[in-house]
């Protein structure tokens, strides 16, 4: 996995990991799904809910495990 980085550097496209009040989630930049407003939002709770954040770090997320056939 990468080193956290200052969520200044993080992207304004795609899914992420971020710090958000201490705990680990996906984030993304995008609108709220109540209000028309751009921010970092978070990414796992659905689209129906995609609600403000404060991230303090970020890093990209990790690669899926590979299948072993």
């Amino acid at each position: 996995m990468s080193e956290w980085q200052p969520i200044q550097t993080a992207p304004k496209h795609g899914r992420f990991l971020a710090v958000v009040d201490g705990e680990v989630r996906v984030v993304s930049y995008g609108k709220t799904s109540h209000l028309p407003i751009e921010g970092f939002c978070l990414a796992d709770q659905g689209p129906e809910d995609f609600d403000l954040c404060k991230p303090t770090a970020w890093q990209p997320l990790p690669e899926p495990p590979g299948g072993d056939e």
